[in-house]
């Protein structure tokens, strides 16, 4: 178990354990194929319209990359913080609609913290963790990591194509 026993919690039912533990592999293995088949470490530039729900990345090469999006949360560098979108009144409802599946399971995966609307996270291995059980439960294509100074915004992706 990732978070609770290393706080202090009670243990998880096995169901829950073993959840966690294969959304971590099914995690790697999609930002892995991210990386390969669709150049996710390597573009130029990086939108997201939240009106539209869709992630753009554009490539030095002029290639453009187009993906339905939904806002999970925020990860703020300075206080290392993760904030869930469902938390966050300034953001619509329909880009956030993952996210509250992702509170909906907390009970199911024994995962408090899935509920709590801001969360300490430890370290940037901590965050992965987190959207390794937000990509499971969404059945995700994968997660994009934006970056905007201190505020890091975690979108899941799904239908991406070249446009």
């Amino acid at each position: 178990m990732f978070w609770k026993r290393k706080n202090g919690f009670k243990p998880s039912p096995p169901e829950a354990e073993l959840f966690r533990g294969t959304a971590v592999d099914e995690f790697n293995h999609k930002q892995a194929e991210l990386s390969q088949n669709w150049r996710f470490d390597v573009y130029s530039r990086w939108q997201f319209v939240p009106e539209d729900g869709l992630l753009h990345l554009d490539y030095a090469d002029g290639a453009r990359l187009t993906a339905c999006g939904q806002l999970l949360g925020t990860y703020m560098l300075s206080d290392s913080s993760f904030e869930w979108a469902w938390n966050n009144p300034r953001f619509p409802d329909a880009i956030i609609r993952d996210s509250l599946l992702v509170k909906a399971a907390s009970a199911r995966l024994d995962a408090q913290y899935l509920a709590a609307g801001m969360i300490p996270v430890r370290d940037e291995e901590h965050v992965s963790f987190l959207c390794a059980i937000a990509l499971k439960v969404t059945d995700s294509t994968g997660v994009f990591r934006g970056s905007e100074g201190d505020v890091h915004p975690i979108i899941l992706v799904k239908d991406l194509r070249w446009d």
